[in-house]
């Protein structure tokens, strides 16, 4: 008791010991497969001492926003209101690991398909296709069907939008391309 730095010692081990058991509990969730549990408890860890475990918890964060956003795109039904919320993990993964190839690629995807329907939802199909196109290059059953109906949809309305210019050539070319993608049926195009 007569030393000064006591009871600093004794309140930076009881955080020491609050820290860890915030860790067992992260782990544990994540061990049983709560994700969103674990890693609002990782990021507790990280707000509270950012210098503790931080390369473990820095990945386990990644890897926890990557299965996230992932499951979010493959949830069944599949729906593209899942995409935003994907989106922003997928950028969080990327805040943490900018280099990482494969965060980087599924933040484009959900990015390149966001802009894609919102220019499709106002009507801008000629914008709106290549923005589709790329992701459906990619990944043909991104968010099962929708990706390919969106994109079948924007072909024959921008080939309706060009037939009516008097654009024949252009608007055969979006029909013919229209046909080419895989939806159950084809006979707008």
């Amino acid at each position: 008791p007569r030393f000064r730095d006591v009871s600093l010692r004794i309140s930076q081990i009881r955080r020491q010991q609050e820290l860890d058991h915030l860790f067992a509990e992260a782990e544990a969730d994540y061990q049983a497969g709560i994700y969103e549990d674990a890693l609002t408890k990782y990021e507790q860890l990280r707000a509270l001492n950012v210098s503790y475990r931080a390369d473990y918890i820095g990945s386990r964060v990644f890897e926890l926003y990557m299965g996230m956003g992932r499951d979010l795109i493959a949830q069944q039904p599949q729906t593209p209101d899942n995409v935003p919320p994907a989106y922003d993990l997928f950028t969080k993964a990327l805040g943490l690991q900018p280099r990482s190839a494969e965060a980087a690629q599924e933040q484009r995807l959900a990015g390149l398909y966001l802009d894609g329907r919102r220019k499709y939802y106002e009507g801008y199909y000629d914008a709106a296709i290549p923005l589709l196109r790329a992701v459906f290059d990619q990944r043909p059953n991104y968010i099962a069907n929708t990706l390919a109906e969106m994109l079948y949809d924007a072909y024959v309305r921008s080939g309706d939008q060009h037939n009516e210019a008097g654009d024949m050539y252009y608007a055969y070319e979006q029909y013919r391309l229209a046909l080419g993608l895989p939806v159950p049926d084809k006979s707008l195009a």
